[in-house]
């Protein structure tokens, strides 16, 4: 009998019901006396041989008879399975929030130098390669277009017993798999019409909690691939919570994680003054196209001094065109979700909009409350940067963002989709950029082309031409407004004032 079995065999008796504080006192006692009493059964001899299917292991038959027990006491499932585990334990803290706290042992406290251990996966499906990003400790994907399939894995050394929250979650599923026991939390994802996973496994050997994410695999799937996973020793020490520059990594720690989700959930009310509008004298006279505009200069000989004023690097938006498909693009830097908007004869159709609830992940989680579906343009921009300075420029960045604004009589503001439908909080599409102003798609003449978004060099005098391109609604044409100084597209932000917008409003 499997957890999963178990926890459904409860949840079919008892609903998702929960112990009194005194029947969890009396459950922790029936546990604790079935499992010494299962411990001190004889042992066979002969412990190569099968034993009888009427005869369980003492784990298997200690919690065959805790289902019992816990039906008798009225515990769900999911609740009796996180206790059984003995190195989790979980608390409903709210409907769709639950508090998932690991038993760190003795080691709890601070950290100090401990032995390292590398990630290594077996077993992955065919195809699949690794994905390097500095933000995981691995991150694999396979497969193509829709068919995208993925996963990342994050490791933390296990310094507390204090409880993460893990909040928007319906579900849960206790597993045991790699030799560790874990349990894997479902998030319904509003924003992408998706459901998320979140696996945590225990090595309490190793002192370590594993933690993969993926939003395209299942539960099932998920546990095949963490299947393969293992934690090789590398011979080495490291200090948990601290950058090591031998490998330029750091072992984060899992206080350090439970903090942050805290502080999520404890900010998850709270409002950010945000410049929503602005006077006409504020935001000035609009930029035309063809003008040249000062924009701060974050380069390697700038850095402490980028959004200066005497910034040495300037921009100039020498065309703005509207187009139906995205043949004026180069092919490589096209991000891979903008061909799914494609029709069979290559112009751009129709974009799902979905207009989103908020929930405090609490009680409620984020809710689709109207969908729209808008025709798409595609909007680009060529500019050239050119170095008004006398010493060269080195790993300059490149950044502009696209502003949806309106303005009546003296005043402006930002225009928000999600105020177009009553209930909605935000609007949203699983197509990046479309709802969005932020950079996604750039090229970089090949003369200059370094790192990502970043100019490899720039000469005194010297000019180098990038082109943006951006998916706009249709009827988004009238509202938009360039930010050279590339400081926020969903509001007015004081850099972006103080250099001033362009317009390309058509």
């Amino acid at each position: 009998m499997h957890n999963d079995n178990l926890d459904n065999s409860i949840r079919a008796v008892m609903g998702d019901v929960h112990a009194t504080p005194a029947a969890q006192t009396a459950m922790d006692g029936a546990f604790a006396v079935i499992a010494r009493e299962a411990e001190q059964r004889p042992v066979a001899a002969a412990t190569a041989r099968r034993q009888p299917a009427f005869f369980p292991s003492a784990s298997r038959w200690a919690r065959a008879a805790a289902v019992t027990c816990a039906v008798c006491l009225g515990v769900g499932g999911t609740a009796y399975a996180a206790d059984a585990l003995g190195l989790i334990d979980l608390r409903q803290s709210g409907t769709y929030q639950t508090m998932m706290a690991v038993d760190a042992g003795d080691d709890a406290g601070a950290a100090h130098a401990v032995a390292d251990y590398r990630l290594a996966f077996s077993g992955l499906p065919e195809g699949a390669t690794a994905d390097d990003s500095d933000d995981y400790l691995a991150k694999y994907r396979w497969g193509e277009g829709a068919d995208e399939k993925g996963f990342s894995a994050f490791l933390y050394y296990l310094d507390t017993s204090d409880p993460l929250p893990v909040s928007s979650t319906t579900g849960s599923t206790p597993v045991t798999v790699a030799g560790a026991e874990g349990v894997v939390f479902e998030k319904p994802d509003a924003y992408n019409n998706a459901t998320s996973r979140d696996m945590y496994l225990v090595f309490p050997d190793k002192q370590r909690v594993l933690w993969l994410w993926t939003d395209t695999l299942s539960t099932e799937e998920l546990v095949a691939v963490a299947d393969g996973i293992t934690l090789e020793p590398t011979g080495t020490t490291v200090v948990p919570g601290q950058y090591d520059a031998g490998t330029l990594s750091t072992l984060e720690v899992w206080s350090a994680e439970v903090a942050a989700e805290s502080d999520c959930v404890e900010s998850s009310g709270e409002s950010f003054d945000v410049k929503l509008t602005a006077t006409a004298e504020e935001v000035g006279p609009l930029h035309a196209v063809g003008d040249t505009v000062p924009v701060p200069c974050y380069a390697n000989e700038f850095w402490s001094d980028r959004g200066a004023t005497e910034s040495p690097l300037a921009a100039t938006v020498t065309a703005v065109t509207v187009h139906d498909d995205l043949t004026t693009l180069d092919p490589a830097a096209i991000p891979e979700e903008w061909p799914s908007l494609l029709t069979d004869g290559g112009t751009l159709g129709n974009a799902e909009i979905r207009h989103v609830a908020f929930g405090d992940g609490r009680d409620s989680i984020n809710t689709v409350v109207a969908t729209e579906s808008v025709p798409v343009k595609l909007v680009e921009a060529t500019v050239e940067y050119r170095n008004t300075g006398d010493t060269e420029l080195t790993d300059a960045l490149v950044y502009m963002l696209l502003v949806r604004a309106t303005e009546n009589e003296g005043t402006w503001s930002i225009f928000n989709r999600a105020n177009t439908v009553e209930g909605s909080d935000e609007a949203v599409c699983s197509v990046p950029g479309v709802t969005y102003g932020e950079l996604y798609y750039h090229s970089i003449d090949e003369a200059h082309r370094g790192e990502k978004n970043n100019l490899s060099h720039l000469a005194p005098g010297e000019t180098a031409t990038v082109q943006f391109a951006w998916l706009v609604p249709a009827d988004e044409l009238d509202k938009l407004l360039l930010a050279p100084a590339g400081g926020s597209d969903y509001q007015f932000n004081e850099e972006d004032l103080a250099c001033g917008y362009v317009d390309i409003r058509s």
